[in-house]
Order: C-alpha cells, then sequence, then structure tokens
C-alpha cells in the first residue's frame, strides 16, 4: 500500500472524526479542570499549619456506607474519585489542614467574566459501629483568591455546625462575585442537610477585570475519635470563560438538489457578527470560498441563512462556514458532507418530516427519499 493512499484514507478519517465533532457547540470555555483523580498533582500533601504536621488526606472512591452520613451517597462527582481530609483524633487534638492550589493562569482577557467553581460534600463516616460526627463550626473550608498578582485574599469560608452532613447531591448552592470582602456560610441547624438549602454542595466565584489568577483552597477538620470519622470531600475544580460566543449557532446542514448544494445555517442570537463565508474541499486540505453572506450583526432571535452553489463536481464535497466578527476574529464551523457522486437509485418512497409518507408536494421544504437498497438522503422540493 503506497504512502499517498494511506494518506488519502487519514484525510478521510480526520474529516469524518470532525463532522461527529463540528455540532459540539456551548458558549462557554473550560481553561482548566481537575476532577481529582488518583493522578492529581496540586494538593500540597503536607500541613499548611507547622503545629500540626500530620496529614490525614487521600483519594476517595466508591459510595458512602448506609450507617454513614450521608448514607448510600457517591464520593465523587465525576470519573471515579473526590480528594478529601479526614478528621483524626479526640476533641483536644490538634487540627488536620490541607491545601489545594490552582496553577498559576496567566493572558486572561481583563473585558470578560470567569467563574471558579467546585463541588463540596461534608461527610460523616461510621468507623465501628457509632454513628458518623459530621461537621462542626471550627471545620471549615476557605477559598483564597489572588488576581493580578496581588496578596491573597480570603474571598469565602465554609463551616460545619453541629455534626452536619451533606453530599454533593445537596440543594445548597453558593454564588459570589470576587471583592476580597469575605462572607461565612455554615448551616443553622444539625446534622442532615441533604433538602436545607444549606449543604453547600456548589461553589461558583464570578471574576471580572483580571489578567492573572491563582487561588487556593484550605481545608481544616479537627475532630473524629476513636469511633467517629469527618471529612471535607472536593471535587471537579474548574476555571471557566463564561463569555458567550460571538454566535449561537443552531444548526449547520447542507443537502443536494436539483438546483445545487443547498446550504442551510441558523443561529439564536448573534453579537457583533459581521458576515459569514461558506468554503468548501474535496480534498481536505485546500479549501476555496463559494460566497460571503451577511450576518444579522445583532440578534437575540432565531435568523436563518441560506446559500445555493452550483459550481461542484460528481464528487464528495465538504462544507465549512466561518463567521466573522466586526473586529477581523472568526469562528469555524463545520466541516459536513455532500455527495454529488453520481449514481443512479430508484426511489421507492418519500417522507416528511414528520415521518408521514407523501405522494404530492403540498409546499416547498425538505423530504426524505428512500431508495431501493434501503439508503436515504434529504432532498429540497
Amino acid at each position: 500500500m503506497s504512502y499517498i493512499y494511506i494518506k488519502k484514507i487519514m484525510k478521510k478519517i480526520l474529516l469524518f472524526l470532525m463532522l461527529l465533532i463540528s455540532s459540539v457547540i456551548n458558549g462557554q470555555t473550560v481553561l482548566y479542570n481537575d476532577n481529582c483523580e488518583v493522578s492529581g498533582y496540586n494538593w500540597f500533601g503536607f500541613s499548611t499549619n507547622p503545629q500540626f504536621p500530620n496529614i490525614f488526606s487521600t483519594y476517595l472512591g466508591g459510595t458512602t456506607s448506609i450507617s454513614d452520613g450521608p448514607s448510600n451517597k457517591p464520593l465523587y462527582v465525576s470519573n471515579s474519585s473526590s480528594f478529601g481530609l479526614f478528621g483524626l483524633g479526640g476533641s483536644g487534638s490538634g487540627s488536620e489542614y490541607e491545601r489545594y492550589q490552582l496553577p498559576n493562569i496567566t493572558g486572561l482577557n481583563p473585558n470578560k467574566l470567569y467563574r471558579f467553581t467546585f463541588k463540596l460534600m461534608a461527610y460523616a463516616e461510621n468507623i465501628t459501629g457509632f454513628s458518623g460526627s459530621g461537621l462542626d463550626v471550627t471545620d471549615s473550608v476557605t477559598v483564597r483568591v489572588s488576581v493580578n498578582n496581588g496578596p491573597y485574599q480570603i474571598e469565602s469560608i465554609i463551616k460545619g455546625w453541629s455534626n452536619s452532613y451533606w453530599s454533593f447531591d445537596a440543594t445548597g448552592i453558593i454564588n459570589e462575585t470576587a471583592n476580597g470582602l469575605p462572607n461565612t456560610y455554615r448551616p443553622i441547624s444539625a446534622g442532615n442537610q441533604e433538602n436545607t438549602g444549606f449543604g453547600y454542595s456548589t461553589y461558583n466565584l464570578l471574576l471580572t477585570n483580571i489578567s492573572q489568577i491563582q487561588i487556593r483552597i484550605d481545608m481544616r477538620s479537627n475532630y473524629g475519635g476513636s469511633n467517629y470519622g469527618e471529612w471535607w470531600v472536593i471535587d471537579d475544580m474548574e476555571l471557566i470563560d463564561e463569555d458567550p460566543l460571538p454566535v449561537e449557532l443552531m444548526s449547520f446542514d447542507g443537502m443536494s438538489t436539483e438546483e445545487g448544494n443547498l446550504l442551510l445555517w441558523k443561529t439564536a442570537s448573534e453579537h457583533n457578527s459581521d458576515y459569514f463565508l461558506i468554503q468548501s474541499t474535496i480534498d481536505g486540505e485546500k479549501y476555496t470560498t463559494v460566497d460571503k453572506v451577511g450576518a444579522a450583526g445583532n440578534s437575540n432571535q432565531v435568523m436563518e441563512y441560506s446559500l445555493l452553489d452550483t459550481k461542484y463536481g460528481n464528487n464528495l464535497t465538504y462544507y465549512r462556514l466561518l463567521q466573522y466578527d466586526f473586529d477581523g476574529k472568526y469562528t469555524i464551523y463545520g466541516p459536513i458532507l455532500i455527495n454529488n457522486q453520481v449514481k443512479e437509485k430508484k426511489v421507492i418512497k418519500i417522507i416528511d418530516l414528520m415521518g408521514k409518507e407523501v405522494t404530492e408536494f403540498s409546499s416547498n421544504g425538505i423530504y426524505i427519499e428512500v431508495y431501493e437498497d434501503g439508503t436515504m438522503s434529504k432532498v429540497w422540493r
């Protein structure tokens, strides 16, 4: 098998993979993510308090037992593990500490909105047949933030209260905007906080006017006893670029018609959108511009666009859509594939998009032709 033939096959595989992922458009970008798997690398692994050098922290997996608080709950959010700090010793013993350090992230845009988020669980473990003790007011998770190379400042302190506990599924959510002023959160009752709104399982911190950031999460727990176990459990640290894409694309599709290859796309919203380019290729490398279509500029309603290409050959044609902003930045969507290879097929029936077979076309629109070999294709009638 020649090198050129293998190269052509690899191009087709790459184009196929691009076709699979081209519809993933979510409007936000995750800049940093740590799912707290065993290969995690940002836990300090030593005490942040030199008076109490012992560390009782580890990666956790599986579920809690029926006698734990809460019972029968996963000890992780995504993948297979989380990270926890275990309170060990009696009420008079020293505290256990652990610190998570978000890596230094630079090159951020001061004009954008960012969100730091993580998931939190307060876990009371039954060790030897006694009820788990839960987290108390002296147990805490503290979020410290340094932006634009400034000093670390406390933004949030999350505490337990009177043996409280909750899972990652609890209903409590903390939403804060970073301002260097600490806020404290804790339950107002004892025990199970799953559905009280005070089991703070989700933490969100919004940040603006930043070009650089570092974040520390300090975990503190100071009581367990021989028959009890109390844990802070944390998972899924993320830094997210919250600014929406200039264009929220709903769909990009194409089909062969009697008049030519019809390209259709639809946007849900547009922001500073100047124009679109449709480009085509048959080899996956050299794209040529088919035509240019003006965009809406700014819009919060659904906009529909179309373009008819009549200059193509009897082959597989790939199309991509380029959306240009007024500042010259652009985003590429696609490619999509239209098969223009000449091959006669017998049509055995035609159905509309509701799945109903039709014999006459009551109006112009997209229909599906079913051929005798079992294949189907979309057509414009």
